[in-house]
């Protein structure tokens, strides 16, 4: 008998922005698809407190436990990751804050939580994979600061459009051509960076959207820290309003599009962000978002303070709103308009250590199917931060998941012994087939069937290449054997084949076998370097 329950990790804070503890289910409510479910567990976690001074709540009678100390700190591991949004950012505000997230695993990390860092300059790169060496995480810090140093970003880009609109404006005072003509010229500049802006956005939220995939698959308390400066809500609104300021004083007709208010036409930014904070709603990872533009800051190439502060206002309002949306349907928080990423930090450490994890019986329906979650408190003086979101999964969702989350870390939940061994790559095209063979102990369940043993396992097979991973392929296998030959078949190990493509680089193969009659599971992965 399967019996399911979805947890749910919240945080509650008063007024001033305290965390609230000493809380109990019957100070919450949880509602699936606008439907009130019974809370069936609750489990607070707040930092240790001394011995001397350690409180002893009681629980109430409906809980049929006895009184209990104060919570203690959480004993799970976390695994955070730390996503640098290389392109959006510029270097001094990237060196800030990486800065504060240096301060960050000194103070709050502990010896068992895991770290990541994930560099995105319109590519995904794991820069360091998880792990809770210190030093190699400050080894990857420094390496991110040296990959910033170039001047291919956001800022430049932007720079670059305003020389070269200055430029026909001097052209146009000078009449060397009628003012149309620069103006169109100049549209086409803002429509070609307005292309570029949605092309690198989507990039991004899709890189996101999978390093929250992986994620959901590793066991533990799993949150996502982005830092970026430019994820626009309605790409080009601001450069739209712009160019409109710029050549409104030469032309009394020009024409104050809809792209000025509603960006570009036809992109769907708005809803592929929305996308990419449901997958990590769904993926149970509290995305924190660290906004690093700041709106004070002006760029040499425009003309006027009116218009500065104009554009300024729309660059600032425009990827502020993107954020929240991440943040909100996760169940995280965004920094916005402030330079002390200390306190985006501060933040996320105060999450990890204060907050309730409630479970609840979902009600029935199909796998994979997204559901909308609401938790309220009682008292409703009380702030509540949970992720929106959530989907059960079945079985095979669940080994997707880990197979997925092993390319980045073992995972230690695998009780069945398999190893892999990956062959000489062969080029084929473009792509490059490998033969791999899984060597798998022979001690698969098998059950009685006529005067045979019968049983089954599934093979889940996915490869990870420069921060983006493949479709899972599955495999499902039967096991027939004669019961007088069992003693026989135990003392050999399974041997599975078969050939995967892969292109060149260095890729990442993760396998998992699930055996189909106990659901015990056993994962390996090997990189296969294709020069």
């Amino acid at each position: 008998i399967e019996v399911r329950v979805v947890n749910v990790d919240v945080a509650v804070r008063d007024k001033a922005g305290k965390p609230v503890t000493g809380l109990t289910k019957d100070d919450f409510e949880i509602f699936e698809n606008n439907k009130k479910q019974e809370i069936t567990n609750l489990y607070e976690v707040r930092p240790s407190a001394p011995a001397a001074t350690a409180k002893v709540t009681p629980q109430p009678s409906s809980a049929a436990v006895p009184a209990v100390s104060e919570a203690p700190a959480d004993a799970r591991r976390r695994n955070i990751v730390m996503f640098v949004d290389n392109y959006s950012l510029a270097p001094f505000q990237r060196d800030k804050i990486l800065k504060s997230l240096q301060k960050f695993i000194d103070d709050s990390v502990r010896p068992q939580d895991q770290v990541m860092l994930v560099l995105c300059t319109q590519q995904t790169k794991v820069i360091t994979p998880f792990t809770s060496d210190r030093r190699l995480l400050q080894q990857g810090i420094e390496s991110i600061k040296q990959t910033a140093s170039s001047g291919f970003n956001r800022q430049h880009s932007v720079e670059e459009i305003k020389r070269r609109v200055n430029e026909y404006i001097d052209a146009g005072k000078e009449g060397k051509r009628p003012w149309k003509d620069y103006y169109q010229m100049s549209l086409s500049l803002v429509e070609s960076d307005t292309e570029e802006v949605i092309f690198a956005s989507k990039n991004t939220l899709a890189s996101l959207g999978q390093t929250a995939t992986a994620l959901a698959g590793m066991e533990g308390k799993n949150v996502l820290i982005f830092a970026g400066a430019h994820l626009p809500e309605h790409p080009g609104v601001e450069m739209y309003q712009w160019l409109y300021n710029a050549f409104l004083p030469y032309m009394g007709n020009v024409t104050f599009t809809s792209e000025g208010i509603l960006g570009k036409s036809g992109s769907m930014q708005h809803y592929s962000i929305e996308e990419a904070a449901k997958t990590a709603s769904v993926s149970g990872v509290a995305l924190y978002i660290i906004d690093a533009a700041d709106s004070r800051d002006t760029s040499s190439a425009e003309r006027s303070s009116a218009t500065d502060q104009t554009e300024q206002f729309l660059t600032f309002t425009n990827t502020a709103m993107a954020y929240q949306t991440l943040a909100r349907i996760s169940g995280g928080m965004a920094l916005t308009n402030s330079q002390n990423f200390d306190v985006a930090f501060q933040t996320v450490a105060d999450d990890l250590n204060s907050y309730y994890s409630l479970g609840f019986k979902p009600s029935s329906g199909a796998d994979s199917v997204r559901r909308n979650l609401v938790v309220k408190t009682k008292n409703a003086q009380y702030n509540v931060r949970t992720r929106e979101t959530y989907a059960t999964k079945s079985t095979e969702d669940e080994m997707s998941a880990r197979v997925i989350a092993n390319i980045n870390n073992s995972d230690p939940r695998g009780t069945w012994k398999i190893e892999l061994h990956p062959g000489t790559p062969e080029q084929q095209g473009n792509e490059y087939r490998v033969p791999i063979e899984i060597s798998i102990a022979p001690t698969i369940t098998l059950l009685p069937q006529n005067a045979d043993l019968a049983g089954g396992f599934t093979v889940y097979i996915v490869v990870g290449s420069g921060g983006r991973t493949s479709k899972v392929i599955k495999s499902p296998h039967p096991v027939k054997i004669p019961a007088e030959v069992e003693e026989e078949f135990r003392m050999t190990p399974m041997t599975y084949k078969t050939v995967i493509l892969m292109t060149r680089g260095e890729n990442i193969l993760s396998t998992g076998i699930l055996d189909q009659t106990s659901n015990n599971s056993g994962f390996a992965r090997a990189t296969v370097t294709i020069p």
